[in-house]
């Protein structure tokens, strides 16, 4: 949205009353649709069709960018013949592993038809789109990928943190100097599966062989504090909460976990690699996306996680060289939102 309001384009934003921002770009118009809500309920998600529609027909409004996956559905049906161009950006996947089977089945209905009038889908990265593609989501000539911008430069100067440096972050953190410094950084709920991390790291924690520090928060903040106690590993773990510092918590750190169920690129593994923190993560897209990027890839249940976490404190792999993040850069990122608009503007003008 800020994009487009920098480059002068009028930007109305529809929210559903549960998921208003809590910060909205200067110059762009809120709307809050109390019709619209997280949860699948097909009575409520018809009304909310039937409030796009009366929206989009009231400002006329040429083009239509869904985000996230039920909203991604339901402005799309609203727009359908009604905006000139609609698109779609698919941040992670709405079906396969990490859904149950009937929520996966039904969203992946949804997206197959929901595709006959979306004019693009802007994917956040390449397998992502090869994902959809498969599928049978859409066609390639619908497709673009437009990577979320990470400060590659912010993140890439940890490398450069000396050891004394280190010591002094790890202080800021409540972090002792010693055994080495294990980190997660995530929203605290079900999905991203902290409750896995602690569990499978605990026997390293309990015998003094690592220590952990978790960033975010989340409703599940309470059940993790609970969860540490009942393992025993409490005085080896900190729940950090919702940190501005990333790079200083990477700064300090001897490597990152990741064991979330679903993503389409994860920032916080992007801005690991920037770092140079070696990462064991489970399986989930996205951990292939940096050319020569050597993620440890666990098994799903987290079972050899452990063993894999002990082997790379021990030989840690050699960092991603910097320049293949290049494609996570803002000014990279722009020159593909001009291209994206440039494509557009033809449908728009033949409309005009």
């Amino acid at each position: 949205m800020r994009w487009e309001r920098q480059h002068g384009h009028t930007v109305h934003l529809a929210s559903g009353i549960d998921t208003v921002p809590s910060e909205v770009p200067e110059g762009v118009i809120l709307h809050v649709l109390p019709e619209l809500r997280r949860a699948v309920k097909p009575f409520d998600d018809a009304r909310a069709v039937r409030a796009l529609r009366h929206l989009i027909h009231a400002h006329g409004f040429d083009v239509v960018h869904t985000h996230e996956s039920k909203a991604g559905v339901v402005g799309r049906l609203a727009a359908a013949g009604r905006a000139t161009v609609v698109i779609h950006s698919v941040h992670m996947a709405s079906f396969g592993n990490g859904y149950s089977a009937p929520a996966s089945a039904a969203f992946l209905a949804a997206e197959r038809l929901c595709a006959r009038f979306t004019s693009y889908f802007v994917t956040v990265g390449n397998e992502l789109r090869e994902y959809y593609l498969a599928h049978g989501v859409g066609r390639r000539d619908q497709y673009m990928t437009i990577h979320s911008p990470i400060d590659v430069r912010r993140y890439g100067k940890v490398r450069e943190i000396r050891r004394f440096e280190r010591i002094a972050l790890r202080e800021r953190f409540n972090l002792q100097p010693k055994p080495p410094v294990v980190v997660s950084v995530g929203r605290l709920e079900p999905r991203k599966r902290h409750d896995l991390v602690l569990e499978r790291l605990a026997p390293l924690l309990r015998r003094g062989l690592v220590q952990f520090a978790l960033a975010g928060q989340g409703p599940e903040f309470e059940a993790l504090r609970q969860r540490c106690e009942h393992l025993g590993i409490s005085r080896q773990v900190r729940l950090l909460g919702q940190i501005p510092n990333i790079d200083e918590l990477l700064g300090c750190a001897d490597l990152l976990i990741h064991a979330s169920r679903v993503e389409g690129v994860s920032q916080v593994i992007l801005q690991g690699l920037a770092a140079g923190v070696p990462i064991v993560a489970t399986p989930v897209h996205g951990l292939a996306e940096v050319m020569g990027a050597r993620v440890a890839v666990v098994r799903s249940d987290g079972s050899d996680l452990a063993d894999a976490v002990k082997h790379i404190l021990a030989t840690p792999p050699e960092p991603v060289a910097l320049k293949a993040l290049d494609p996570w850069k803002p000014a990279e990122v722009d020159r593909r939102l001009q291209i994206l608009h440039r494509k557009i503007s033809g449908p728009l003008s033949t409309s005009s």
